[in-house]
């Protein structure tokens, strides 16, 4: 045992050194992989996490990593949303159960978000439209891709007797949240 000690801490201090310089290798190569969220790193698609800034009637202003900010208009909420102010919008009075931006968001909530478009102003700025809509932030997902205690992007449908349904625009998918559960959240 002694000779098989001895043997391995002469190998020790050759085995570290090479998993130090391999180990340096792999975080160079992680960090060339990465880049510094930008205007110009921007792309439709690209899924982001931000936070509510401002809120308004008609959008909601998103601050976004390394100081950047977009925009959800309020047609980019969700589909069933979208739906109710068209019915607003064609009676010609408010709905009753129709919330209001300002009662949906706050500032500091976190949202899950996808850059919907990317814009030139009149100034010639750009400008980051967003969307918060479940169908656009888990387009990517497939119902098999789906495990219990993921947390996803969705709203709710309609309320039932024990829980709400949730529309996570995920097809083939149907999401329920028991009362009990929302008491939670609430």
């Amino acid at each position: 045992w002694d000779l098989l000690l001895w043997k391995q801490s002469q190998k020790g201090p050759a085995k570290t050194k090479k998993l130090k310089i391999e180990k340096r290798k792999s975080i160079k190569s992680i960090k060339e992989k990465f880049e510094i969220l930008s205007l110009e790193s921007l792309c439709e698609g690209m899924r982001i996490l931000g936070c509510v800034k401002e809120v308004s009637e008609l959008e909601l202003v998103v601050s976004l990593p390394n100081g950047l900010q977009g925009f959800v208009q309020v047609t980019e909420v969700c589909d069933a949303y979208t739906q109710k102010l068209n019915e607003q919008v064609a009676q010609e009075e408010p709905l009753e159960d129709l919330l209001r931006l300002p009662e949906l968001f706050s500032p500091g909530m976190l949202v899950r978000c996808v850059v919907s478009s990317l814009d030139v102003t009149e100034s010639g700025k750009k400008s980051v439209k967003l969307s918060v809509n479940p169908k656009r932030v888990n387009k990517v997902l497939s119902a098999d891709a789906l495990r219990p205690g993921m947390l996803l992007t969705g709203t709710v449908s309609s309320l039932e007797d024990h829980g709400y349904l949730v529309d996570i625009g995920v097809g083939g998918t149907r999401a329920f949240l028991s009362l009990k559960k929302a008491q939670e959240y609430i």
